[in-house]
């Protein structure tokens, strides 16, 4: 008995990471196709999208006086213009979509735990914790933009451990900054409410920078790097929205 243990030990250990990742996931995703459903807020973005896709704007309802902002999601709104746009059932695309964020969130949840713990039992015991977790699974297919913000979280703390433990030179390192400042305005563009994680990775991440002991010129750059891209696109947006909703739909029509 025990020498038939060990042999089953040792024949799971020659099996690669890498396949026994892919089943994981593989299965994680087929639990998810089999918990599917489709949220009725859903449908909120996908009229938006609708009334975007055929020229009429971000609005309710076509001939609108005073339009509303009545989406929280503006980036997952614009993810299905191009499906309703192509005559794409859009429930259908907010699934393929959902997976394919959700593929995306389990890989890198795996490798962020692997980061932390530096053990292969410990990610893959995170991984099938978060995908057999049922409102992950059924929320791959929930229609909304619950998964698209869950991957840009994920990906985020993953860039950020890079940066806090990174072991390669300079010129590979700068290149983060930037990408985890444009990550920061994709997930206040997702849901508002991201502020409050992006905050928490912004301060440690600044921290990181200012106590850091390279010279005064590279932390200058470092610091301006992981916020100028943000403000620039998120302050786009925010004005963007305003003039949009204050202003521009509320001029009369001749």
């Amino acid at each position: 008995m025990v020498k038939m243990s060990q042999a089953i030990k040792n024949k799971l250990a020659s099996i690669p990471a890498t396949t026994i990742l892919i089943i994981t996931i593989f299965f994680v995703l087929a639990l998810g196709f089999h918990n599917q459903f489709i949220q009725d807020d859903a449908f909120i973005s996908f009229r938006y999208a609708e009334n975007f896709a055929h020229g009429h704007g971000l609005i309710w309802n076509v001939g609108d006086t005073e339009p509303v902002e009545g989406y929280t999601n503006f980036l997952w709104t614009l993810l299905i213009v191009p499906a309703i746009y192509l005559d794409i059932d859009p429930v259908l695309w907010s699934k393929i979509l959902g997976f394919i964020f959700g593929l995306g969130t389990l890989f890198f949840t795996y490798h962020v735990s692997l980061k932390i713990t530096n053990s292969r039992l410990a990610a893959f015991l995170s991984l099938l914790l978060l995908g057999t977790n049922y409102s992950f699974s059924s929320y791959i297919t929930g229609g909304l933009e619950t998964q698209l913000q869950a991957f840009l979280v994920i990906l985020s703390v993953y860039v950020s451990l890079l940066l806090f433990n990174h072991n390669f030179n300079i010129k590979q390192v700068w290149m983060l900054y930037p990408v985890l400042s444009i990550l920061f305005s994709l997930l206040v563009m997702t849901r508002l409410d991201s502020v409050l994680i992006c905050s928490v990775l912004f301060l440690s991440i600044s921290y990181s920078v200012i106590t850091s002991k390279d010279n005064f010129r590279i932390n200058l750059r470092n610091f301006a790097l992981l916020v100028i891209p943000s403000l620039l696109i998120s302050g786009t947006w925010l004005l963007f929205t305003y003039l949009y909703y204050a202003i521009f739909c509320l001029i009369p029509t001749m």
